[in-house]
């Protein structure tokens, strides 16, 4: 893992000198049992301190044990924000949070990141990736689903002689297009060109050498295509990971026929 962090942009040794560093706040509900909640970003660049932290109607999203750990949380939250405004030491800054907010909020993992979006755009996509994304999740569950059973009715109605389509066989992907006359197979991820996380499942279960008969592909459920978006298409295709908007019934039958060589 420590590998694949430092491959696409992470460094995780915090020795290594760096102008863009930041800390996950995470809370913890019960310390006795080490489980915690991340619930902000702290980014250091140009001796300058960023930060994104969840608002109080995200905080009522989260799954805490009571309403009085909500409160705790909101109160401690609210009571950083105020803390970080014109801070600019960082190491004094956290030494500080550490001992305001002991056995409530920690801000120790700290990671490096090499990329080149600039600040506000990698909070933001900082805050996404390790925070916001845990609220679209039931959404984008519901989602999947659709396009899925949406692709089997369009498949079965419109390409069927021409078209299988599976479950896939390839871990961490959603479907398998069969060509039936070239017999080449289109392993697809369902995802968001957002979402690290999707980007990671689509190239951690690429071979190395790839087989002409095997294509794999990205398809970008989200309509956004923001910087990080459009840097995470560039790292896909690099890997030879085709991209394919797939958000509608016209996206789907454009990537049927795409497959069909009809466009």
């Amino acid at each position: 893992m420590e590998e694949f962090y430092k491959k696409h942009g992470f460094d995780i040794r915090s020795n290594q000198p760096t102008n863009r560093r930041f800390h996950i706040v995470r809370y913890y509900p019960k310390i006795q049992t080490y489980e915690f909640i991340n619930v902000g970003i702290i980014l250091y660049e140009d001796n300058q301190i960023y930060y994104k932290l969840l608002s109080s109607e995200e905080v009522n999203k989260l799954h805490c044990p009571s309403l009085v750990e909500s409160k705790v949380l909101k109160n401690s939250l609210d009571s950083l924000e105020k803390f970080l405004e014109n801070k600019k030491s960082l190491n004094h800054t956290l030494k500080d949070i550490s001992n305001r907010y002991k056995n409530i909020l920690d801000t120790s993992f700290q990671l490096m990141y090499a990329g080149h979006e600039n600040t506000e755009n990698l909070l933001n996509k900082l805050f996404y990736d390790y925070i916001g994304h845990k609220f679209d999740i039931e959404s984008k569950k519901d989602r999947l689903a659709e396009l899925i059973k949406a692709t089997f009715s369009l498949v079965s109605k419109d390409y069927t002689d021409y078209l299988e389509v599976h479950s896939s066989k390839i871990k961490g992907y959603n479907l398998d297009f069969i060509n039936k006359k070239t017999k080449e197979i289109h392993h697809s991820l369902l995802g968001s060109i957002e979402n690290s996380e999707n980007i990671s499942r689509a190239f951690i279960h690429v071979p190395s050498s790839l087989d002409k008969r095997y294509k794999y592909n990205f398809l970008n459920i989200k309509s956004k295509l923001n910087d990080s978006a459009i840097d995470n298409r560039l790292k896909l295709n690099k890997l030879g990971i085709n991209f394919y908007n797939y958000r509608n019934s016209d996206d789907i039958d454009n990537y049927c026929e795409t497959i069909l060589e009809l466009k």
